[in-house]
């Protein structure tokens, strides 16, 4: 079959799509096919609408609920041997978010420890070189900066797409055509997975492993602001709230609303604007350690989405919070199968934060809950690893929805 046959039969299955729907988002179709316009070029443009944005928040809410009542679980590991054969190249974009390649770096350990051969690749591999199996990271990512866009789409044909952004996100929307193109998909959230089988894909929720933060000297100018106390090593946590993020209306609004209450504590606010320079891209990729040195040194982690719903955020809430040690804080999330809110960490509406942090803070017994929530999460991190990649690599087939 070829990738546009391929395309064509996944895409008429694809709940997200509706031809209708297409052609009236873009009336410059002029009486073309929807699906042949999408196929041959909608697809790969990166600002083309194929469907409302309301639908992926349905598609998160349906997810949520079929989670919470059936929660996505593996089917044990597969024969030693077969991963022992295994040869995986992990590809990232070189010029990516710089989180992106942590998790693509953290995938590639899981497999060294699963037993498959892996290695870290980026766009400057050769296309003609590349391993038996590969997994793309992020593809809009990696298809669409620097030499990736010479890489030809093609790979996909016998590839993987690891999709690493929520549901309603719009890079989830740009991950969508190179996933429909690519042998199976793994996701960094589970919420995605009824889309992906919706279309005839086989698919994997994927959970990277914890990495401690790496030993790193910093000149940065961030780590030169931080409190004294917060770049020497010890078993105390002198600021009181970490968060990372960047601008949204609904930032904007708690951070201004409750401004006096942050200047009364010893607060760490890395709040970026959309033309914000990277710390990776001037301090030589500094960015990962000393977000992980900051929450290390942080009693709580705090998590505001940026849309107007998300779930449990991982690269933030989990692989900065909670495998920092620190308590995860986040206004209320879709139901996650392995992090429960309550259990894992604790979510308030935005509003009433603050009272919430004032409370585990201050009282004997929201003291007792934070250290009880704390070590339930750092439980729960030491059981994630690779075993549902190397199912998907095995054997991709289509699981019922």
């Amino acid at each position: 079959m070829s990738q546009e046959d391929k395309l064509r039969a996944r895409l008429s299955q694809a709940a997200l799509f509706d031809p209708g729907e297409y052609q009236r988002l873009n009336p410059d179709l002029r009486g073309l096919d929807p699906f042949d316009h999408f196929l041959k070029w909608g697809a790969w443009e990166p600002h083309r609408a194929f469907v409302e944005r309301r639908e992926f928040a349905r598609a998160l809410g349906a997810a949520a609920q079929t989670l919470k009542s059936n929660p996505e679980r593996g089917e044990g590991r597969p024969p030693l041997d077969a991963v022992n054969s295994l040869e995986v190249g992990v590809f990232v974009s070189s010029q990516g978010r710089y989180f992106v390649r942590e998790i693509a770096g953290r995938l590639v350990a899981d497999l060294l420890a699963a037993g498959a051969r892996a290695r870290l690749l980026d766009e400057t591999t050769d296309p003609g070189s590349r391993p038996p199996a590969c997994i793309f990271v992020a593809p809009h990512e990696f298809f669409r900066l620097g030499r990736g866009s010479e890489w030809p789409r093609a790979v996909l044909d016998s590839g993987f797409v690891f999709s690493v952004d929520q549901i309603t996100s719009s890079r989830f929307r740009a991950v969508y055509p190179y996933a429909l193109a690519a042998s199976g998909v793994l996701d960094l959230y589970p919420h995605g997975l009824s889309l992906w089988r919706d279309a005839a894909l086989p698919c994997a929720h994927y959970a990277p492993g914890h990495a401690p933060a790496p030993q790193m000297t910093f000149d940065h100018p961030l780590y030169g602001a931080l409190p004294r106390a917060a770049r020497s090593p010890g078993a105390d946590r002198p600021i009181d709230l970490a968060f990372f993020g960047s601008e949204s209306p609904g930032r904007d609004e708690f951070f201004a609303k409750h401004a006096a209450f942050f200047a009364e504590r010893q607060c760490v606010i890395h709040y970026t604007r959309s033309l914000g320079v990277p710390l990776s891209d001037t301090y030589g990729g500094q960015r990962t350690a000393l977000t992980r040195l900051i929450a290390s040194r942080s009693k709580i982690f705090l998590n505001i989405h940026k849309a107007d719903v998300g779930t449990v955020h991982w690269p933030r809430m989990v692989m900065l919070g909670m495998g920092s040690g620190a308590l995860v804080v986040s206004a209320p999330c879709a139901p996650h199968p392995d992090f429960i809110a309550g259990v894992h960490y604790l979510e308030e509406s935005p509003r009433r934060i603050p009272k919430l942090i004032r409370w585990l803070r201050d009282a004997p017994d929201g003291q007792a809950l934070a250290d009880q929530v704390r070590a339930a999460a750092a439980a729960q991190l030491a059981g994630v690893g690779a075993q549902a990649v190397t199912r998907l690599l095995l054997n991709p087939v289509v699981e019922p929805a």
